[in-house]
């Protein structure tokens, strides 16, 4: 049995391989003379293997299906935007960037609304004009300091959307500023406010008057929303093309699922994947049939 198997299973893919590097970077190994017995790990390779298999299987299935939903694109897992270097895990300000240009694609409130899974949008926000700003200098964010918000969204004076974005989990990263930043929307002359709190995963509902909405979740909108453009005119195929690349970027880079063990296993050169790929793709093809 391979090493590389064994990683992926018991580590989960790249993504957490390279958390499990950093962590250990600073630790202070007592040498060993001890051979590593890897008997154990075999053993539960081997107890996983089938219901790997089975997932293997279902994926393959699922795929197939979304490719058909995506139609005449294909599916982002079927491109390797793992490496991308315009959208690597260094850069947070293009994931907002690309993130703002989906929203003015978007451009309703039904579309932005389910974005973000705000509920169905307020009837005075229709026929609103729709304002996107990025990088947007707010007096307040920590104390005595001002802010700068990564999103903001405008529907003329009827509702306000500010979205703030992290490429990692919620935990660990700087949520004190949101007390400022949730002060100045209070302030400003809208019917409707609404705050987001966008990364990777969290163990709360809400940071600071933000709640908090997954990468995961804006991925799976953001596929059904390239789902419509694929059902409109042959123009609309470029935009929907767009959003699929980011979401495979997304999901590649920040989530951690492998388009090239995915395609491994679509190829029936392997089934250890992360097998959270599977509830992934069948979410957004769950949510498809919904609609």
């Amino acid at each position: 049995m391979a090493f590389g198997e064994v990683t992926n299973l018991l580590v989960g893919g790249p993504a957490l391989l390279r958390a499990w590097a950093s962590l250990g970077a600073g630790w202070d190994f007592a040498p060993s003379h001890r051979t590593a017995e890897w008997k154990a790990a075999a053993r539960m390779m081997e107890a996983a293997r089938p219901k790997l298999a089975e997932d293997a299987k279902k994926l393959k299935r699922l795929l197939k299906v979304s490719r058909k939903r995506l139609f005449p694109l294909g599916d982002p897992f079927d491109l390797d935007l793992g490496l991308h270097r315009w959208l690597n895990a260094e850069r947070e300000e293009a994931y907002s960037d690309w993130l703002a240009w989906v929203v003015q694609q978007a451009r309703t409130p039904a579309r932005v609304f389910g974005l973000f899974a705000l509920g169905r949008p307020p009837a005075l926000v229709e026929g609103q004009h729709l304002e996107v700003q990025r990088e947007c200098c707010v007096p307040y964010g920590h104390i005595d300091q001002e802010g700068r918000l990564d999103i903001v969204i405008r529907y003329g004076d009827q509702a306000i959307i500010i979205v703030e974005v992290k490429k990692r989990g919620a935990e660990g990263t700087d949520t004190n500023k949101h007390e400022g930043y949730k002060r100045w929307l209070d302030e400003q002359q809208c019917r409707r406010k609404y705050a987001i709190f966008l990364a990777t995963s969290a163990r709360e509902e809400s940071y600071g008057h933000f709640p908090f909405r997954s990468w995961a979740d804006v991925c799976v909108r953001m596929r059904l929303l390239a789902s419509e453009f694929c059902k409109e005119q042959p123009a609309s195929f470029t935009v929907a093309a767009m959003i699929l690349a980011f979401v495979g970027a997304v999901e590649q880079n920040l989530l951690g699922f492998s388009a090239d063990l995915v395609r491994k296993v679509c190829d029936d050169r392997g089934v250890f994947f992360n097998p959270k790929v599977v509830d992934h793709v069948e979410t957004f093809l769950a949510k498809e049939l919904e609609r």
